[in-house]
C-alpha cells in the first residue's frame, strides 16, 4: 500500500504546489517544448487564468486558409475563453504562416490575423453573451461588420443585426447562426461602382472573368443599390446555396457595352434580380443610337456555377440598319441586309456560353414597307419575315423588288457564312423593256430560287427560265441561257422571230444596254444565198437615245424618231408593198448586193444597191440593177414606179420566163395603190423570145400555107424582132386591162387590146398582125397600085386572137375571112380610085 500510495501523494503535492504558484503567479522568459517556443510568458490563477506571453511560436503551418475558417475557429473556442480565462493578451502567435494579435479583457476582446480583425464587447448572459462588434474585419474579402451579435455559446448560435462596408458599398445587414449554418439578408445605400466588389467576389466564389466583366464593365451604372440580398453559407463546407440565393437591386443611368468599338445602349432605370442562379436585369426605359429597346431582356445564368453564360434578347421596331448590324457582328453574326427605310419588327436573343465560349443566336425580324439593301445593292421590301438560327437565316414570303425591273416572293434558306440562299419563290413580275419594246414581259411564274451576296454583287438565279440575274452597283448582268423558255414572254423575241438561242444583257441602269446575243434558230425575214437566215451572232448596243445592232452582213441604228438598217451580201424579205416594220417606226434599208424578196408575189428584186424609205404615211424606193433603175413612190393613197435602163435579163427575171433577148426596156405605172392603177411598158431593139402563145402563133402560121410569106425576117429563130413597142396598161382589183398593144417588127407589126383575169388566171386578147411588109413597101413605091392593094394604112393585116387560160391560151385567127373579103375591098378602093389621084 505504502509504494502505491508514495507516487500519488508525490503527484498531488506537485499539483498543490503548483496551484500554489499560480495563485501567486509564474514568469518565464522562455521556453521551447514539444516545438512551442514561448517568450516573457506569466500565468496567474485568479479565479480564472490570466495568461500573457510577448511572442509564442509554433513551428507549423495554421489550418486556417481564409477569414470563413477563422471565424469557424473562433466560434469553437470562443465558448472556453469566458470559462477558462479571466485575460489573455499575446502580441505575437505566429505559425510559419500567418501571424495573430489575441487580446481578452473579461468585457473586452480583440483578435488580429492575416484574415480577420476583432474589436468587440462581451456581456456574458446565462446561456451565451451578448457581443457588441465595434468591428469585425474580413480581410480577404474586406467586409467590414459593426452591430450587436447574440450568441448562444453552448449551440453556437446566434443572430447579428448592423452595418457593413465592403469596396466602397456601405448597409445594413442581418446574420443568423444555426449549426453552423450562417444566413444573411443585406440592403445597401447608393454606390457609386461594382468593380472592385465584383473583382473581389470573382476570386471568393471562383466567378467566371466575364461574369466580372458582364457585371461591372459592361453594365455601368452612375449609381447602385441592393435592396435587398439574402443566402446562407455553410461555415463549415464553404458551401454558399447558389440557387437559394435571392436579391433585388437597382442602376441609374446605365450604359449597356455590348462591344468596346460599339457606343452603349443607355438604360434609365434597371432593376435587377438575382433567383435561382440567376441574375436577371429588368429594362424600362433603354435605347441604342437612338432605337428603343425598352422591350429587351437580359440574365445571366449558372451566375455561381459552372456552364455559365448570358442572354441578351433584343427587342425593337427600328430600321435593320447599321446600328443593329454592329451589335450583331461583334458577336459573328452576319445578316445581308440592310434597310434604309420603313420598320422591321425585330427580336434577337443572343445565348453567349463563357467556358468553353459558345454561341447560340435566335431571332426574328418583320419587314413592312421598307427600302433595304443586300450586299450594297438596293431593293424594296412590301413585307418579309427572317428568321436567324446560328448563322442561318430562313426567308419566309420576303417580297423583293429591284427597279421596275423584279418582283419576286421568295422562301428559303441562307447561309451566311456562304452568302447564299437556297429556296422556293414566285416571280410575279420579271420586266426588261428599251424605248417601248418588252425585251422581257412574264407574272407568276414559280420556280425553284438560289441568291448569292458573297460577293458586292447580288446574283439571282431562276432555274426554270434559264435565267441568272446579277444586279450591282455599277453594273448589271441579265443572262439568259434559253431563249426558247423566254419566247413567249418576249415581243422583241417573237417580232424578231428569235426561236432559240442565248443572251448576255449588261447595262449599268436599265437605261443603256450591251448585249451579246447568239441565235441559233431564227425565224426572220433576212435570207442569205437563196435560203432563210437560221442562225446568227448580234452585238447590240443600245442608251436613251438610239440603239446600234449589228451581225455579219447587217447593221442597226435606231432612234425615236426611226430606224435605219444597212445590208450587204443579205437578202430581206417583204411580205407585201414595202412597209413601215412594227407599223409605227420609220425605217430605212441600204442595202448592197442585196435582194429585196416580195414574198406574196414569190417575186425578187435582184438589186446591186438600193434605199428603201418606209413609214405609216409613205414608201420610197431608190434602187439599182446591173441594168437599170428603179424609182417606187407610194403613199395609202398613191402609187408611182418608174423603171428605166432595164435590160432583157431583168425582164425575163420578173417574168420568170425567157421571154425576151436583147433591149432596153422602161416600165411607169401611177395610180393609187398595188390594185388599182394604170401603167406603160416601153421596149426598145429586142426579141419576144419563145413562150407559150408566141409558141403557138408560130405552129398556126407554120400549117397554113397561103400564110408562108409570114416566115419573113421579123420570124427567125431568136424569136419576134421588135424594133419599137408600147403597151398601155391599167388595173383595178383583178382585172388588168390591155388597152393598147403596138408592137413595130422589122416584117410585120403587132397591135391590139385585151383582158387579163388575175383571180382565174385567163385572159383575151385581140391582135392585129400586120405582114408582108417587104412586098407592101415595094408596092407602096407605084402610084395608084398601092392604093389598090395595101389600103389607106399601107398593110396587109390579119387578126389574131389569144384566149384561155395563161399558161396555155388558144390562138384563133380571122385568116378565111380576111380573104373572102379582099376581092371586095379591092374592088371598093378601086371606085376611090379617081379621088386619090387628085390627092
Amino acid at each position: 500500500m505504502k509504494k502505491i500510495w508514495t507516487p500519488i501523494l508525490v503527484l498531488f503535492i506537485l499539483c498543490i504546489a503548483f496551484l500554489t504558484t499560480l495563485f501567486y503567479g509564474i514568469r518565464i522568459s522562455s521556453l521551447s517544448i514539444g516545438g512551442v517556443y514561448v517568450d516573457q510568458l506569466y500565468i496567474k490563477l485568479h479565479k480564472k487564468l490570466i495568461v500573457s506571453a510577448q511572442e509564442v511560436r509554433l513551428n507549423k503551418a495554421s489550418s486556417q486558409e481564409n477569414s470563413r475558417e477563422e471565424i469557424v475557429a473562433i466560434l469553437k473556442y470562443l465558448p472556453w475563453m469566458d470559462r477558462l480565462f479571466y485575460s489573455i493578451n499575446i502580441e505575437n502567435l505566429r505559425y510559419e504562416d500567418e501571424h495573430i494579435v489575441l487580446r481578452y479583457h473579461h468585457d473586452m476582446f480583440y483578435l488580429d490575423s492575416n484574415y480577420v480583425t476583432i474589436d468587440a464587447t462581451l456581456n456574458p448572459l446565462e446561456r451565451g453573451a451578448a457581443i457588441g462588434i465595434k468591428k469585425l474585419l474580413l480581410k480577404d474579402f474586406n467586409l467590414e461588420l459593426q452591430g450587436s451579435l447574440d450568441l448562444d455559446i453552448l449551440t453556437q448560435a446566434g443572430f447579428f443585426q448592423g452595418n457593413f462596408t465592403t469596396h466602397g458599398i456601405s448597409g445594413s445587414v442581418a446574420l443568423k447562426l444555426e449549426d453552423m449554418l450562417l444566413s444573411y439578408v443585406a440592403q445597401t445605400t447608393s454606390f457609386e461602382t461594382l468593380e472592385p466588389f465584383m473583382e473581389a467576389l470573382s476570386t471568393a466564389v471562383n466567378l467566371e472573368k466575364e461574369i466580372g466583366e458582364w457585371i461591372y464593365q459592361k453594365i455601368v451604372a452612375s449609381a447602385y443599390q441592393i435592396d435587398s440580398l439574402e443566402g446562407k453559407i455553410d461555415l463549415l463546407s464553404g458551401d454558399f446555396f447558389p440557387y437559394e440565393m435571392k436579391g433585388f437591386a437597382r442602376g441609374k443611368d446605365v450604359k449597356v457595352t455590348f462591344e468596346p468599338t460599339l457606343p452603349p445602349a443607355l438604360i434609365e432605370n434597371l432593376s435587377v434580380e438575382l433567383s435561382n442562379n440567376q441574375l436577371i436585369f429588368h429594362i424600362d426605359t433603354a435605347s441604342y443610337e437612338g432605337i428603343d429597346i425598352g422591350r429587351s431582356e437580359v440574365y445571366i445564368y449558372n451566375l455561381l456555377t459552372e456552364k455559365n453564360g448570358i442572354v441578351v434578347t433584343l427587342k425593337t421596331k427600328t430600321q435593320l440598319d447599321a446600328r443593329i448590324h454592329r451589335i450583331l457582328q461583334a458577336y459573328g453574326i452576319a445578316i445581308p441586309l440592310s434597310q434604309t427605310s420603313g420598320i422591321t419588327d425585330g427580336t434577337l436573343e443572343l445565348d453567349i456560353r463563357f467556358l468553353p465560349y459558345s454561341l447560340k443566336a435566335k431571332g426574328t425580324f418583320l419587314l413592312h414597307d421598307a427600302n433595304i439593301r443586300i450586299a450594297g445593292v438596293p431593293f424594296y421590301s412590301r413585307e418579309a419575315t427572317i428568321g436567324l438560327e446560328n448563322t442561318t437565316l430562313t426567308l419566309r414570303d420576303a417580297h423583293l423588288r429591284y427597279e421596275d425591273i423584279l418582283d419576286l416572293v421568295a422562301s428559303g434558306v441562307i447561309e451566311t457564312t456562304e452568302g447564299t440562299f437556297e429556296g422556293q419563290g414566285m416571280i410575279e413580275r420579271l420586266h426588261v423593256a428599251h424605248q417601248g419594246e418588252n425585251i422581257i414581259s412574264l407574272s407568276k411564274v414559280s420556280s425553284p430560287l438560289r441568291l448569292d451576296f458573297s460577293t458586292p454583287d447580288v446574283l439571282i438565279s431562276i432555274p426554270k427560265l434559264a435565267t441568272s440575274l446579277r444586279f450591282g452597283e455599277h453594273e448589271n448582268r441579265i443572262a439568259l441561257a434559253r431563249l426558247d423558255l423566254l419566247y413567249p414572254h418576249s415581243s422583241l423575241l417573237q417580232e424578231n422571230g428569235f426561236l432559240k438561242g442565248k443572251t448576255t444583257i449588261i447595262t449599268p441602269d436599265f437605261k443603256t444596254y450591251a448585249v451579246d446575243l447568239d441565235i441559233t434558230e431564227l425565224n426572220s425575214l433576212l435570207y442569205r444565198d437563196g435560203r432563210p437566215l437560221e442562225t446568227a451572232h448580234f452585238i447590240i448596243h443600245a442608251d436613251a437615245t438610239k440603239t446600234l445592232a449589228s451581225t455579219e452582213g447587217f447593221s442597226l441604228h435606231q432612234t425615236a424618231s426611226g430606224r435605219e438598217i444597212f445590208l450587204e451580201n443579205l437578202d430581206i424579205g417583204l411580205d407585201g408593198t414595202p412597209s413601215s416594220p412594227q407599223g409605227q417606226t420609220p425605217t430605212t434599208i441600204h442595202g448592197k448586193n442585196s435582194h429585196l424578196l416580195l414574198l406574196d408575189q414569190n417575186q425578187t428584186l435582184p438589186f446591186t444597191t438600193y434605199t428603201l424609205k418606209t413609214s405609216p404615211k409613205e414608201t420610197h424606193l431608190v434602187g439599182a440593177f446591173e441594168q437599170g433603175n428603179v424609182t417606187l413612190f407610194q403613199t395609202p393613197t398613191a402609187l408611182d414606179l418608174s423603171l428605166v435602163g432595164a435590160d432583157a435579163t431583168l425582164m425575163n427575171h420578173f417574168a420568170k420566163k425567157e421571154m425576151f433577148d436583147g433591149g432596153v426596156f422602161e416600165l411607169t405605172l401611177k395610180g393609187e395603190n398595188p390594185t388599182f392603177f394604170s401603167g406603160t411598158l416601153s421596149i426598145h431593139e429586142s426579141y419576144l423570145k419563145e413562150m407559150v402563145a408566141y409558141n403557138n402563133l408560130i405552129a398556126l402560121i407554120n400549117t397554113i400555107p397561103s400564110l408562108a410569106l409570114f416566115k419573113g425576117p421579123g420570124f427567125n429563130e431568136r424569136g419576134y424582132e421588135i424594133k419599137e413597142g408600147n403597151i398601155v396598161f391599167s388595173q383595178k382589183e383583178e382585172v388588168l386591162t390591155l388597152h393598147a398593144i403596138y408592137l413595130e417588127g422589122t416584117s410585120a407589126d403587132i397591135v391590139g387590146e385585151g383582158v387579163v383575169n388575175l383571180q382565174d388566171d385567163t385572159l383575151h386578147v385581140d391582135l392585129k398582125l400586120k405582114t408582108f411588109k417587104d412586098i407592101s413597101n415595094a408596092i407602096s413605091q407605084i402610084p395608084l397600085l398601092n392604093h389598090l392593094v395595101l389600103g389607106d394604112d399601107q398593110s396587109i393585116a390579119t387578126a389574131i386572137t389569144l384566149h384561155g387560160k395563161l399558161e396555155n391560151p388558144e390562138v384563133t385567127t380571122h385568116l378565111l375571112q380576111d380573104t373572102f373579103l379582099t376581092p371586095y375591098n379591092i374592088l371598093k378602093r378601086t371606085l376611090q380610085l379617081p379621088f386619090k389621084i387628085f390627092d
